[in-house]
């Protein structure tokens, strides 16, 4: 609930030690309070799901079964700016979009994750441009097409 107050993104922290100084062999060290950026949240608590935690430009795809699902979202796409994707297939997950480069595992950029009767589609693309928004648009299209046709 939004109280108007600042807080943290994420409930849980721990403490490292920072060097502040190397003099003639001596380290002065400090505890320093860093929170965890997903372990804390209701997405990770409620979800299971992590973020990955390198975003960067990477080729999508679909297999052919999301495309049986969904529709074929990517003909035409080269790479996408992914921001924080789902790195590998978790319980209750379900892949729309997946992504890969040539050094990271397999990503998805836009997958639904189950939760009781529901679902929550996650955009995990920098979607401030047309390219990554429009892809997610149609996405929410051909997920809530083929939830439909499972009724």
């Amino acid at each position: 609930m939004k109280e108007g107050k600042e807080s943290p993104i994420s409930e849980e922290k721990m403490f490292l030690p920072r060097v502040l100084q190397v003099e003639s062999g001596v380290v002065t060290a400090k505890q320093m309070q860093m929170f965890l950026q997903f372990t804390g949240t209701l997405f990770y608590k409620e979800f299971n799901a992590i973020p990955a935690p390198v975003s960067r430009p990477r080729r999508v795809f679909q297999e052919e079964d999301d495309k049986t699902k969904f529709g074929d979202l990517v003909t035409g796409l080269d790479k996408i700016k992914e921001f924080r994707g789902l790195p590998k297939k978790r319980e209750n997950c379900i892949p729309i979009v997946r992504a890969k480069d040539e050094v990271a595992e397999e990503v998805y950029p836009i997958s639904a994750l189950k939760r009781g009767n529901g679902y929550l589609l996650l955009a995990g693309m920098d979607t401030s441009n047309d390219i990554e928004a429009n892809l997610f648009v149609k996405a929410v299209d051909g997920f809530c097409n083929w939830i439909i046709n499972q009724l």
